[in-house]
């Protein structure tokens, strides 16, 4: 407002003050809310006080916005709010009104989002970006719960990170950005002093909050926080995958195919020549995709003709659609981080593939210098069959990448985690295969070109069936004798496969198939006899035969949660071709 007495701005303002009071009257309620309401009730007052302030900021008014933007209190009530709030629940196990105040954080970030999503100079005014978000949020709060030594509180804070992500709290670019930044790119905080003088320093990469705090949780002793790490980066993944994509994986280019590996493909396509004619002709990317059989990386005794606990393979596709759309959706949104996926035939690129087949790049043979030389057209062949087997559709790096390293060593120890954790590790790997590359999928599932998650699963699944084939060999011989009932593992892995819901939770979500452990209740006696298939049942209680239990239990969850990964991969399959054959129509 001006700030000239005299001003007919200022006498306007003046005359609407009353208005005011409005917003005096929603901060309080930004966050103390009547105590004595239920919870559902407060959560309800805090989003409709916010809601009257973002209400206020869209005013058309210009007198009434430039009152809000001049009240400081409202950001610096949020911020504050948001951050103790955020250091409060994720400190502070068992915290009783969690529910409550995780709500409140992702209502809060919604609501600076909102404003910088629809109120730019509001958002300035506020300093929502830089001060509000990334300097007293993210570094001042998240950062300092992240590089916490203590397992359980990253784990809380991992979790609502990831919820409040999966609430669709973030949707501004600027805020989208900071996050990815504030994750993914180096932090110079984590690089400690560097003495002057020393110039080797200066060449010591600076790692990310992602490298430092994060990943190497995968690896921790505790499964709460490996659950809730792997949680969030399938969260992140989904949310931000371009800068996935760029900064995780190392992919920063498109997926691109050289059009004089598709004129070699086999078989005769229509010409489309580019600058008179002197480059090759475009040909289907389809015929050159590798032939994946994902079901030979599985357990052949797990599979059942009826399906999973009833489930037909209609909802598993249902749901990698769903999810594919989302990572579509949000990798719009960061349009400058990696290009367009859809596979492109540049100059570069076929350039760089022509002279690798030892043409000079200057004189490049057209499609009638092809047509009309038996011998060209079979050098080209034999050179282009070369390349493909190098792999068009292969990206060798990505199976030496940490993150990848680290999710195959997870795998091939599967038996041997929780349903927690491994529902989750199923959930990651199968939303990694609908990045929006397909080299990605290709790479890690081709085991012919050691693909690592082909490669670890296999070997589980050798490991499974022989361990099954031994259990059913060793019960057979208990269940001679009449005193003894004995419970296979195959049998209640087959029990569990039968069942609509035996976990008491959905059949699929990307996020693994089951409740952890649910549905142990139900089973238990059927669990007491497996005991007794290792030791004395007249001792089943003692240590031994409750760590056995655990093992047993431990083995058929992760057997059920793998079947349950193969109709994902089953599906996800499916998906990656039909999406080739529509890009093969767009070209």
């Amino acid at each position: 407002v001006g700030s000239d007495p005299s001003s007919p701005l200022r006498a306007q303002s003046e005359k609407d003050a009353p208005r005011l009071l409005l917003i005096e009257g929603l901060v309080p309620f930004v966050k103390d809310c009547t105590v004595d309401l239920p919870d559902r009730d407060r959560i309800g007052c805090t989003r409709r006080a916010l809601a009257g302030i973002l209400s206020i900021a869209r005013t058309a008014d210009p007198i009434l916005q430039e009152m809000l933007v001049n009240d400081a209190r409202v950001a610096a009530v949020v911020t504050t709010e948001l951050c103790q709030t955020l250091v409060t629940v994720c400190t502070i196990p068992n915290y009783p009104e969690r529910a409550l105040n995780i709500a409140f954080v992702c209502d809060a970030v919604s609501f600076l989002d909102a404003v910088v999503l629809s109120t730019p100079y509001v958002a300035k005014v506020w300093h929502i970006r830089n001060d509000k978000f990334v300097s007293s949020f993210l570094k001042g709060s998240l950062r300092m719960l992240l590089v916490k030594v203590d397992d359980d509180m990253y784990a809380r804070t991992a979790n609502v990170l990831a919820l409040m992500l999966q609430t669709q709290a973030l949707r501004s670019e600027p805020l989208r950005e900071a996050l990815a930044s504030f994750l993914f790119e180096n932090d110079p905080d984590l690089s400690g002093p560097a003495e002057s003088g020393l110039e080797d320093f200066a060449a010591i990469p600076i790692p990310s909050l992602f490298e430092t705090a994060i990943l190497p949780r995968i690896n921790s002793m505790n499964d709460n926080a490996v659950a809730a790490t792997l949680s969030l980066i399938r969260v992140l993944l989904e949310q931000l995958p371009a800068s996935f994509m760029r900064h995780v994986l190392g992919i920063t280019t498109a997926f691109k195919i050289p059009s004089a590996v598709i004129a070699a493909s086999g078989t005769q396509p229509e010409p489309h020549p580019k600058h008179g004619g002197h480059h090759l002709p475009q040909r289907s990317p389809s015929a050159l995709v590798p032939v994946l059989k994902v079901e030979e990386y599985f357990p052949r005794m797990l599979v059942s003709s009826k399906g999973l606990c009833e489930t037909t393979t209609a909802v598993f596709a249902n749901d990698v659609l769903r999810r594919l759309l989302l990572v579509e959706s949000m990798m719009s949104g960061e349009a400058g981080e990696v290009a367009n996926h859809q596979p492109a035939f540049d100059d570069t690129n076929e350039l760089l593939f022509v002279s690798e087949l030892g043409f000079d790049t200057k004189s490049i043979p057209t499609q009638q210098d092809v047509a009309g030389n038996e011998r060209l057209k079979r050098s080209l062949a034999a050179a282009a069959s070369s390349h493909l087997d190098a792999g068009v559709f292969c990206l060798p790096r990505l199976n030496t990448n940490r993150f990848i390293a680290d999710l195959s060593a997870k795998f091939a120890h599967f038996t041997e985690h929780t349903s927690a954790v491994n529902m989750e590790l199923t959930g990651l790997a199968s939303s990694l295969c609908l990045l929006p590359d397909c080299r990605i999928f290709y790479t890690l599932f081709d085991v012919s070109r050691r693909g690592a998650l082909a490669s670890v699963l296999q070997r589980k699944a050798n490991q499974i069936d022989e361990a099954i084939q031994r259990d059913k060999d060793q019960c057979s011989k208990l269940n001679k004798d009449p005193s003894l009932i004995v419970t296979s593992k195959a049998t209640l892995i087959k029990s569990l496969l039968s069942k609509k819901d035996p976990f008491g939770a959905t059949i699929s979500g990307g996020s693994g198939l089951v409740g952890a452990g649910e549905w142990a209740n139900a089973l238990n006696p059927q669990f007491a006899s497996a005991g007794s298939a290792h030791v004395d049942p007249h001792h089943s209680g003692n240590r031994a035969g409750h760590n056995n239990d655990l093992d047993t239990k431990k083995f058929v969850e992760a057997c059920v949660l793998l079947e349950g990964f193969r109709h994902e991969m089953l599906a996800i399959t499916g998906q990656v071709e039909v999406s080739l054959k529509l890009m093969e129509l767009a070209t």
